[in-house]
C-alpha cells in the first residue's frame, strides 16, 4: 500500500516595516490610504523607530496595539495612561538626582550652573507629570467665567479696571464696538488708531546698564549641549 508523506511550508516572515492591509470589498486604494492616515496609523512608525525593540518589533503588531489603547483612552479607562505618566515621573525624579548629585562633584561654578539648570527642568517636568496625573485622577470643575491658571487664578473682572487706564484719545476700538470679529472695516480703524497713537514714539528701550544686559540676552534660545560635551 502507497502512503503518502505531508509535509508543511513555513510561512515566510513578513517584513517589520511593511503594514499589512486588510482590503475590504468595495473600496479602493486611495480610500483605505485616507483612512489609515487620518486614523493615526503613520505615528507607529514614528514609535517603532524611537522604541529600540530592534527588528522583532513589526509594524503591523504596532498598530493593533495602538488602536487598543486608543479605544480604551476613548472608552474612559485611562489606566494606561496613568501607568505611563506615573514611569514617567519616576524617569524624571531620577534625572533629577543624578544630575543633581553630578553638581555637587564639579570643581568650576560653570559646571555646577549648567547641570543644576538641568536637573531643575527634569524636576520641573516632574512636577508637570505629576499634576497632569493628579487631574487625571481627580478633575477640577470649572465654574463660572473663572480660568484655572498654574498658580494663582484670574478672574476676567480684571479686565475692566485695566481698561479705564487708556487715555480718551487711545480709545480700545475693538474692546467696545464689533465685538463679534475683526471685520476689514475693524481691521482698517484699528489701523488709524494705532498711526496716531505712534506707540513707537514713546518706547525708548532699556536705559539703566542691567536693563541693557538683561535684554542684549533676548535672542538666546538656551542650550548647554557645547557646555556638557566640554564637561564630559
Amino acid at each position: 500500500m502507497a502512503t503518502s508523506k505531508l509535509t508543511s511550508k513555513k510561512k515566510p516572515a513578513s517584513d517589520p516595516k511593511v503594514l499589512e492591509v486588510v482590503e475590504v470589498p468595495d473600496e479602493n486604494h486611495s480610500v483605505a490610504l485616507a483612512k489609515l492616515v487620518t486614523d493615526g496609523t503613520s505615528t507607529a512608525a514614528t514609535l517603532q523607530t524611537y522604541a529600540g525593540a530592534g527588528p522583532e518589533l513589526g509594524i503591523t503588531e504596532l498598530v493593533a496595539a495602538m488602536r487598543k489603547a486608543g479605544a480604551e483612552t476613548v472608552a474612559g479607562n485611562f489606566g494606561r495612561i496613568e501607568r505611563m505618566l506615573t514611569h514617567q515621573f519616576m524617569t524624571l525624579d531620577a534625572l533629577f538626582n543624578n544630575l543633581a548629585q553630578r553638581s555637587g562633584r564639579q570643581e568650576s561654578f560653570k559646571g555646577i550652573e549648567v547641570l543644576l539648570r538641568l536637573a531643575l527642568k527634569a524636576q520641573s517636568q516632574a512636577r508637570t507629570t505629576a499634576e497632569t496625573l493628579a487631574l487625571l485622577k481627580n478633575p477640577c470643575p470649572i465654574s463660572g467665567r473663572r480660568t484655572l491658571r498654574r498658580g494663582r487664578s484670574r478672574s476676567t473682572t480684571a479686565l475692566p479696571r485695566a481698561r479705564e487706564k487708556h487715555k480718551a484719545n487711545q480709545t480700545n476700538y475693538w474692546s467696545t464696538t464689533m465685538a463679534n470679529g475683526w471685520t476689514v472695516e475693524r481691521r482698517q480703524r484699528q489701523a488709524e488708531l494705532i498711526r496716531q497713537w505712534q506707540p513707537w514714539e514713546q518706547s525708548t528701550g532699556p536705559q539703566s546698564a542691567e536693563g541693557k544686559t538683561r535684554s542684549s540676552r533676548n535672542a538666546w534660545k538656551g542650550g548647554y549641549r557645547q557646555q556638557l560635551r566640554q564637561l564630559s
